[in-house]
């Protein structure tokens, strides 16, 4: 398939899908192109590319959608306020290591690596952090949080990602 078989098929899908209604475009659009070139969008034809279990999680679609790439995770939420960036970077973990006990220190140096800014007192945002009244977060030992079950649901629905499954590296213990 050459370059200008691959455009007009698209403009064939893309006038199928401005046929449907509003909320499944966006996921009608990528089966529609996975069956098409055969593969994942975005995968050059002929190359199948499997999916991760992290990249197509149930969610309610506000932003995000979990992505091994921090970068496109980031841009693709965009998140304005320093306590909004940290719940980010607490979803990104949670779409690729699942719930587990995480540093402060391990969240500020996603921040660098990112360019985010961050609040102050980490552990003042996720210690207040709450959703419908509930905290999201609870201490697991000093500097170290964990998810609470509200805040799984939270990152689930705010995010669109689902618990990863990733091993992660061992954090030296203060």
């Amino acid at each position: 398939m050459n370059l200008d078989d691959a455009k007009a098929l698209i403009i064939d899908i893309n006038k199928t899908v401005t046929k449907l209604d509003e909320a499944v475009r966006a996921r009608a659009f990528e089966i529609l192109t996975d069956i098409a070139f055969d593969g994942v969008p975005g995968t050059p034809p002929g190359k199948k590319k499997k999916k991760s279990p992290t990249s197509t999680s149930p969610g309610n679609g506000k932003s995000g959608g979990a992505t091994d790439d921090l970068g496109e995770f980031i841009s693709k939420s965009g998140q304005d306020k320093p306590s909004d960036n940290v719940k980010l970077l607490v979803a990104w973990l949670y779409s690729q290591y699942g719930k587990y006990s995480m540093s402060m220190d391990s969240i500020r140096e996603l921040a660098d690596e990112s360019g985010l800014t961050l609040p102050n007192r980490i552990d003042m945002t996720i210690k207040s952090a709450k959703d419908k009244g509930k905290l999201l977060f609870r201490s697991t030992k000093r500097s170290h949080y964990q998810l609470t079950t509200q805040g799984e649901l939270y990152v689930k629905q705010t995010y669109n990602v689902g618990k990863g499954t990733k091993p992660r590296e061992a954090e030296d213990d203060e």
